[in-house]
């Protein structure tokens, strides 16, 4: 040994501030530290030996010195925080698997969505939690495979329940590597998804019978009230302006209109739904939509007198989609069409 303990003490004090920072050669720390050469190297082969300081050769020869953030014991205490923090996770089945797919590790989250014990599954390949069809087409392994070539694979599909029953699962598997970049095992979260899959379906499902109904409004509903239209303004046409039947048809007409403009808005709905349940909504005044379609209700009905009362009290704008013009015009269509007094 080598130096006075204080002399020593405040080597080993300069030594770990300077390589804290940055790596340092042999020779830079023998520069920079206060103390003699002999005492430093001792030092430094102390902290090597404490693994306080890593090191490793540089080039022509040289010593390269550097401090890791984390000391093995600090590393350590990590670990088993991180194990005792997963084995808690109660959303998710978090373990770890071989290179070759055998469960090594089991969580909380694992045997309550798995339906296993940790004594019967580690040790046994993660493969049983696959459906048949997919250990026939070799899913497990091709999965391990992508996750080693990618850093990652994420895959969606059924899974199997120690029972045997099914569930939606979402998986993501992540290689774990050593130092040299030789993969060592991976690890494998999964998560239920069984009740947003459903869900899913459920809407699909919806939306396929609302484009069959939009389909059947557009070329059935429809054409037969464009066929009514046609021969009612034919009899129109074949008939003396103050025949009686004329005051019928206009009825007929009327109705028509009326029922062509309800089935464009249902339409213009059931679109909606079709995509994916709503429009995107932005920023739309709501006193300038009501009174364009004030303004349109004046000039289609022509008899009637329009006033309105309290726009300015309305709040400016709301957001909305293009539907709020129509649900304006169909309110303010219905109040002049079924309105059954004089005023």
């Amino acid at each position: 040994m080598t130096g006075s303990p204080t002399a020593r003490a405040d080597v080993r004090t300069a030594v770990l501030d300077f390589v804290a920072r940055e790596p340092h050669t042999t020779a830079e720390l023998r520069a920079r530290v206060d103390g003699d050469p002999a005492t430093i190297e001792d030092v430094l082969q102390r902290l090597s030996t404490e693994e306080a300081l890593r090191k490793k050769a540089g080039p022509d020869g040289t010593t390269i010195w550097w401090r890791e953030t984390e000391t093995p014991a600090d590393q350590a205490q990590d670990q088993v925080q991180f194990e005792e923090l997963v084995q808690a996770v109660s959303d998710y089945a978090i373990f770890l698997i071989t290179p070759d797919g055998t469960v090594q590790t089991w969580n909380e989250g694992a045997k309550q969505l798995k339906g296993y014990d940790a004594d019967e599954i580690v040790g046994n390949h993660f493969s049983a939690f696959y459906t048949a069809e997919d250990r026939a087409n070799r899913r497990p392994s091709r999965n391990l495979a992508t996750a080693a070539r990618d850093g990652c694979v994420e895959d969606e599909g059924w899974r199997v329940h120690k029972d045997g029953s099914r569930f939606w699962a979402r998986v993501t598997i992540t290689p774990i590597r050593d130092e040299d970049g030789t993969v060592r095992g991976f690890t494998k979260v999964t998560r239920d998804l069984t009740e947003r899959h459903e869900y899913e379906r459920t809407i699909e499902r919806e939306r396929e019978r609302l484009e069959l109904l939009n389909r059947t409004i557009r070329h059935d509903i429809l054409n037969g009230l464009n066929v009514v239209n046609v021969e009612t303004q034919t009899a129109r046409t074949r008939l003396d302006e103050d025949h009686p039947v004329n005051e019928h048809l206009d009825v007929i007409r009327d109705r028509v209109d009326d029922l062509t403009a309800l089935i464009e808005t249902m339409r213009e709905l059931m679109s909606v739904l079709e995509t994916d349940g709503s429009k995107e909504l932005e920023p739309m005044s709501l006193t300038d939509t009501l009174q364009e379609k004030l303004d349109l209700l004046e000039r289609s009905y022509s008899s009637i007198e329009v006033t309105s009362r309290g726009l300015d009290e309305v709040p400016s704008a709301v957001l909305a989609d293009g539907l709020l013009g129509r649900v304006f015009e169909n309110i303010l269509t219905n109040a002049v069409v079924h309105n059954d007094t004089d005023r």
